[in-house]
């Protein structure tokens, strides 16, 4: 196994451990917990695991942290198709009422824009 990774707090390097060819570098969205993060290769495939720093789930909205836009700094944004939604980690209580919150904040958004095509119907302004 020549394959070298360093875990930092928001940090992530893959590299071959004997010409140091770099795989895989950069500074992550997110922070994670480097000593609980690991890597492994399976029948030839590197698979990395990327423990994530949940003090920062109880500090903000778990919707807004559950699922990463992007893996690395310099990434564009992924869409929901893009990845996986596991929010196996998260408090089961802190989730529910975070999915509440979320329910009704789309309920909102749906009575806020039909409220303005009623308005633009009515050849006013929004």
């Amino acid at each position: 196994q020549d394959v070298d990774v360093v875990f930092k707090q928001q940090y992530l390097k893959i590299s071959h451990r004997v010409t140091a060819q770099v795989y895989l570098e950069g500074a992550l969205h997110r922070p994670i917990l480097p000593a609980e993060s690991l890597w492994y290769i399976d029948e030839g495939v590197l698979e990395v695991v990327l423990a994530k720093d949940l003090a920062l789930y109880h500090s903000q909205s778990v919707v807004e942290l559950s699922a990463w836009p992007r893996l690395f700094e310099f990434d564009d944004d992924l869409s929901d198709g893009d990845m996986e939604h596991d929010q196996t980690d998260l408090d089961p209580e802190r989730k529910r009422r975070d999915d509440l919150a979320q329910l009704r904040s789309s309920q909102q958004a749906k009575y806020e824009l039909a409220k303005r095509a009623a308005v633009e119907a009515s050849g006013k302004e929004w």
